[in-house]
């Protein structure tokens, strides 16, 4: 295992070296679940950190939907709130759907004023 662990600390040097602030990288070695940090200053962050991911997410999260469509487990036209666990946010109108969400006609806002962990 320490070899993994030497392999990923590199690694996330080498991408502190191409100009990222901080990173944080996780693997699956040996059946145990692995994850280290680096930042450029200050503390590492570690597993729990929450980071901003951007634009790669909306293709992978459009193809998942689609196929969750196709497989009948869940519509278009249902409300984000029937698939929500736990407390509902309170929404201005009504829940968005899904195909909402999926077109960014949802009325969310582009980015929280709060965010916080979901355990």
């Amino acid at each position: 295992m320490s070899a993994v662990v030497a392999d990923l600390d590199r690694r996330l040097q080498d991408l502190g070296r191409k100009g990222h602030h901080a990173v944080v990288a996780g693997v699956l070695a040996d059946g145990r679940r692995l994850s280290r940090g680096w930042a450029r200053e200050g503390s590492a962050p570690d597993d729990s950190a929450l980071f901003e991911i951007g634009s790669v997410t909306k293709a992978v999260t459009g193809v998942l939907l689609a196929e969750m469509v196709l497989r009948g487990d869940v519509s278009l036209e249902d409300p984000l709130s029937q698939h929500l666990p736990g407390p509902q946010p309170a929404w201005r109108h009504r829940a968005p759907t899904l195909l909402e969400l999926a077109t960014h006609r949802s009325g969310l806002p582009n980015t929280p004023k709060v965010c916080r962990a979901v355990s």
